[in-house]
């Protein structure tokens, strides 16, 4: 589940060993930020974000937390109309 009155596309791939999440923004506004409902009970051991160069790095402005109703994972940074953001939640080291 992503949080907020918003027009997107999400999407949530679980893998071997990590899940890949992610929204597109198809919204005629930007976002202050996104957050992420995953039915999940652990923390991930690292979190990468793919850049808008296509690359894979350590995410940046990305907290996770864990309670009763599952993961939650927030990036807080803005996500601007037409763009996306895409995260791998990596579970083992």
């Amino acid at each position: 589940m992503i949080r907020g009155k918003i027009i997107m596309l999400p999407f949530c791939l679980e893998l071997d060993g990590y899940t890949v999440i992610g929204a597109f923004n198809l919204s005629l506004d930007d976002w202050p930020s996104v957050i992420f409902d995953l039915d999940e009970e652990r923390l991930p051991a690292r979190i990468e974000e793919l850049s808008p160069e296509g690359l894979w790095r350590e995410a940046e402005s990305v907290k996770c937390s864990v309670s009763g109703s599952g993961l939650r994972v927030v990036v807080s940074k803005p996500l601007e109309v037409m763009s996306m953001t895409i995260l791998t939640l990596w579970w083992k080291e």
